[in-house]
This record gives C-alpha cells, sequence and structure tokens, in this order.
C-alpha cells in the first residue's frame, strides 16, 4: 500500500500484476483521444476543468496498466473558506470508510462460505463492531446537528 494523498487516496498492490488486453488499451487510446479534443476546445472553465479531470482518469489507469496496481479514492472535503458557514465541500469524490468495510465482510463471508475457519469469523466479526461503531458515530452527529459539517 503506498499513501498518495494522505488519508484519502491510496495504491493498493495486486495480488498478481496485470496482463492489459487490446481492449483495455484501445479503451485508453479513445480516451487519450477525447482529452485532446477537450484540452484543444479550452476557451472556458468549465472545459479546462473537464480536461483536466480526464487527464487524471486516464493517467490513474495507464499507471495501473504500468505497475499492475489499483487505487482507492476516499472523499475529500475542505472547509468553503468563502461561505464560512461550516459546511465544506467536495474536493474529490470518493467511497466512505463505511463502504470498505461492508466489501471486506462481504469478502470474508464469500471465503467463509468455502473455505471455513474460525480466524475469518473472528476478523468478520470485528469488522462488524468496526461498521457499527461508524455507523453510531454517524447517528451521534445526525442526533446534534453536525453531521456533514466541520462542526464537532
Amino acid at each position: 500500500m503506498k499513501v498518495i494523498t494522505e488519508g484519502h487516496k491510496y495504491e493498493l498492490e495486486n495480488f498478481e500484476p496485470n496482463r492489459p488486453s487490446n481492449d483495455v488499451s484501445k479503451g485508453l487510446r479513445k480516451e487519450a483521444y477525447e482529452l485532446c479534443h477537450a484540452i484543444e476546445a479550452c476557451g472556458c472553465s468549465e472545459q479546462v476543468t473537464k480536461a483536466v479531470t480526464l487527464a487524471s482518469a486516464l493517467g490513474d489507469k495507464i499507471g495501473i496498466l504500468e505497475n499492475g496496481n489499483q487505487t482507492i479514492q476516499f472523499i475529500e472535503k475542505k472547509p468553503d473558506l468563502e461561505k464560512g458557514n461550516g459546511v465544506p465541500f467536495t474536493v474529490n469524490n470518493g467511497t466512505t470508510n463505511e463502504e470498505v468495510i461492508k466489501v471486506l465482510v462481504d469478502r470474508l463471508n464469500s471465503m467463509q462460505a468455502k473455505f471455513p475457519c474460525r480466524e475469518n469469523a473472528i476478523v468478520t466479526t470485528h469488522l462488524e463492531t468496526a461498521l457499527l461503531w461508524l455507523e453510531k458515530r454517524t447517528a451521534d452527529r445526525k442526533a446534534r446537528g453536525v453531521e456533514g459539517k466541520l462542526l464537532k
């Protein structure tokens, strides 16, 4: 695991290296073509934003093909200093801790059905406990009226 953006974006190693197919490289060529056209049309800030977004996504995909790894992006929010109302804005959309834990629980349950063992059952229990604590935190924040705000 490599930290790309602390707390938000990570590069995860694949168990086995990727073997890109021609279909993948065709898709990348198409995206590169679209990126070139978006950059050519950079007459307004919306088009520039689209070009940067496409370039970033394309770079991530090429990086995955080159090193055999994949990335995971968590939602990233920052304070809206202009409004100053404690409501953050989304810098990068992504997943949450809760979603990743749900994926792990599902995977372990699937593995447990094929290769049952005490250790998988214990890990699943601990992950489910972690999920309950995260959900409790969210419920408490909602009850206090601070959910989605940069307030304690």
